[in-house]
């Protein structure tokens, strides 16, 4: 029988034919991840970032106030007065509530930014974003929870202190009957020396006299 001829005459053309076919495998699934990632990556377009919402600039207005220096609170303080007294609208009012939320004392009104936003939740104003409605509640409900606070620290500090005011009234009423009882003692004790005394003269008389005593 005719011996037929390999296809490969020899194991080391074998291994070359077999790392070219790998090598074009590989060079195919590259091609592919690159197609891949030219259909369903990133566009090279710039994109645009949309803008922050209502309530994100309300609260990046409040960190810009955080990160102040005191005068630059004051300062935005101030320009936010401003703001609400010239329009009065329902952002402007936000804005003044937050940052009279965030001031320091003596600027800082918890009590005025309470009024404000409790007014501006019961008004209903259309032009406040829902987002912004969010953060005033919240706002709110965190300025009504720190004047709590306040309230009852006030209390306790008033009873604390009418505590302690009637224990230093007894105490200086213990002090004084204790002055008085020792008084007393020493009167006791002089007048108990002098009957005894007496008593002593009487006994030393009778002796004298030749008379036993009983």
């Amino acid at each position: 029988m005719p011996r037929k001829t390999p296809i490969f005459p020899c194991p080391r053309q074998a291994a070359v034919a077999a790392a070219l076919l790998a090598a074009a495998l590989l060079s195919g699934c590259q091609t592919s991840r690159e197609l891949m990632h030219q259909f369903s990556g990133p566009s090279h377009t710039a994109q645009v970032a949309p803008p922050p919402s209502a309530a994100g600039q309300d609260l990046a207005l409040v960190g810009r106030a955080l990160d102040a220096s005191a005068a630059g609170r004051a300062g935005m303080l101030d320009a936010a007065q401003s703001a609400y007294q010239g329009r009065s609208g329902p952002r402007e009012t936000l804005q003044y509530a937050l940052l009279l939320a965030t001031s320091d004392p003596p600027s800082s009104d918890l009590k005025q930014a309470q009024t404000l936003l409790t007014g501006l939740l019961a008004d209903g104003h259309p032009a406040l974003k829902p987002d912004e409605q969010t953060l005033a509640r919240l706002e709110l409900v965190l300025i009504t929870r720190q004047l709590t606070l306040e309230t009852e620290n006030r209390t306790l500090h008033v009873i604390g202190a009418q505590k302690l005011a009637d224990l230093e009234h007894q105490l200086r009423s213990a002090a004084q009957q204790n002055v008085s009882l020792r008084r007393q003692l020493g009167e006791a004790r002089a007048k108990l020396a002098a009957i005894t005394n007496i008593e002593k003269s009487l006994n030393e008389g009778k002796l004298g006299n030749g008379t036993t005593p009983p």
